[in-house]
């Protein structure tokens, strides 16, 4: 597999088409001396969706679609496993960020392995 490289040699980046948020969960303390856990957001900008799947799972008796995806975006050293990903505009896609990959070892781009759980149809 030949890969498409710019004048100066690098990689060419990946269409950043998607307006992705991402969160890093926080604790909040309530009134009533409690803690509970918000998502404040640590970076906003472009990915692009280099790679789905999806299997179903049985937890609990119940089944569920375990989803996959990649998302390739420029490098932000904020960014850590444990946070989510936010696809927008519409906010209702979140994704869990369970591995970070820096595939040319420049700092330029990350990889992003994230998944979600669904209930199956």
């Amino acid at each position: 597999m030949s890969k498409t490289l710019t004048r100066s040699g690098f990689p060419r980046a990946a269409i950043l088409n998607r307006t992705v948020l991402v969160e890093a969960p926080t604790d909040a303390r309530r009134v009533t001396g409690g803690v509970s856990q918000t998502w404040a957001t640590v970076w906003q900008g472009h990915a692009a969706v280099k790679g789905r799947g999806a299997r179903d799972i049985l937890e609990g008796g119940q089944v569920s679609e375990l989803r996959r995806a990649v998302f390739e975006l420029r490098y932000n050293r904020f960014i850590q496993p444990g946070h989510r990903l936010k696809l927008m505009p519409d906010e209702s896609e979140l994704w869990n960020i369970e591995g970070i990959d820096d595939p040319d070892g420049r700092r330029i781009r990350m990889l992003l392995t994230c998944s979600r759980t669904e209930p199956a149809p």
